[in-house]
């Protein structure tokens, strides 16, 4: 098997300026197998990509690059989920109604401390107990989505 990227967010992602076709193209010229498009589709209204997904046009962009890219380079159109474990009926609800090829499910956070955000590392220093309860309920939200079956892949784990 070749060398495969299966965790790829394009400009269908709020966190991402490169377009789907640039990216595929830049992949192809690099000898990929394959590609996986997980754009990031959110739930929370406190997410930072929450709302941006625009599943239509996402899913127009990638029927593009594989037609474009058939027998070059194989494409999957996919999510990456943040899962939290009380929205998990919508995160469920959602994907039953909407069709990918691979489904990503991540946990971004880690309540009450935002390990995203390098100047919280004193918060951490400062309030061990604190950081390691924000670490259970971490490895709780990992340990429940990965029991959801409701992904493909657990992403961000650690």
């Amino acid at each position: 098997m070749g060398v495969s990227d299966l965790h790829v967010h394009s400009s269908s992602s709020c966190d991402c300026k490169w377009s789907l076709l640039d990216m595929c193209e830049h992949a192809a010229s690099l000898g990929l197998e394959a590609i996986a498009f997980t754009e990031h589709v959110e739930f929370g209204p406190n997410d930072y990509c929450y709302g941006k997904f625009d599943y239509d046009a996402a899913f127009g962009l990638w029927q593009q690059a594989k037609q474009k890219y058939r027998g070059k380079l194989e494409i999957l159109f996919g999510a990456e989920v943040t899962y939290w474990s009380h929205l998990e009926k919508e995160i469920r609800s959602f994907l039953k109604t909407h069709s990918f090829d691979i489904v990503m499910g991540s946990v971004h956070d880690a309540p009450p401390i935002d390990f995203w955000k390098p100047q919280n590392s004193g918060m951490i220093r400062d309030n061990p107990e604190m950081a390691r309860e924000a670490l259970r309920g971490y490895f709780s939200e990992n340990e429940k989505m990965a029991s959801s079956g409701l992904f493909d892949i657990v992403g961000h784990f650690g």
